[in-house]
Formats: structure tokens, sequence, C-alpha cells
């Protein structure tokens, strides 16, 4: 499951052992974030291990940074304009910048945050933190409360 740290808005809990969970701003996202800083598909958990006979907290995922050029519709940028890259992607686990893809497991936390300046695992700012998730397999969802995940 993942677990919202925090009173901002959206689902307490979301199931992410069923197939992908993408977070982001639109609203088709398994998990959506209304930030501007947000973007419309920002990152996505991937379960790793299919094997349903595994203790819940020895499973992993991969976490991928979807923030790149193919999500801006062809001609939006200026000539010489500088691209929409993951640098600019605030995506932290454990207060940590990540880009790319990396491997997290149960307790792990993951932040959305503003991370513009931040380098590759450099500190997420005492201010920057918006959104926080714990990966916590140890709780059961709540059907009334329980967002998307999976699909």
């Amino acid at each position: 499951m993942l677990r919202k740290l925090g009173h901002t808005e959206g689902p307490d809990i979301v199931r992410i052992d069923h197939g992908t969970t993408v977070i982001g701003r639109l609203s088709s996202c398994d998990v959506t974030l209304r930030w501007d800083g947000v973007s419309r598909r920002h990152a996505s958990l991937t379960p790793l291990s299919s094997n349903p006979n595994a203790p819940p907290s020895s499973r992993t995922w991969l976490l991928t940074t979807l923030c790149d050029d193919t999500i801006k519709p062809p001609g939006k940028l200026k000539p010489g304009g500088a691209s929409k890259t993951s640098r600019h992607n605030g995506v932290f686990v454990n207060s940590r910048k990540v880009s790319g893809s990396v491997q997290v497991r149960h307790g792990d936390v993951v932040s959305i945050g503003k991370g513009a300046d931040v380098e590759d695992n450099g500190l997420l700012p005492p201010r920057g933190l918006v959104y926080s998730f714990e990966i916590n397999m140890d709780v059961a969802p709540d059907p009334a409360k329980s967002g998307g995940g999976g699909g």
C-alpha cells in the first residue's frame, strides 16, 4: 500500500501491488495530486516481485520519474528553449532526490516537492515538501477511502 503522510488531499491509502501505479496531476492518474509543481504524469510505481508467497514487507517496486519531453505536445517549446526534464521533477526517496528509476521497498518514503534546483541524491529542502507517501505493506485498505492503484 501507498500510505499518505500528512494532511493533504487525496486518498489515504492506495493499492500498489497490482500493476503500475501512476502519480501525477492528470485526473486519469491512479494518485492525482493537485499542485502546479506536479507533472501531468510525475512518477510511477511498478511491482518487481510477482511472488504471491513473498512476505509483504519483502516486496519491492520500481519507482520511475516520468517528467520528460514526451509529455509535451510538439511545437510547444520555443527554439533554444529549455525542455522539462527529470531535473525539474522533484521526486525524493527518504529525502534524497532521485531521477530515472530506483528500487523502493516497504518502509521507504516517497515525496513530491519543490526540487528544481536540487541535484540528484541531494536533500529535500526543509520547506520543499508538498506530498509524502510511505510504502507500507502492513496496512489494509479501507474500501470506502481507498483510491485507485494498479491498472
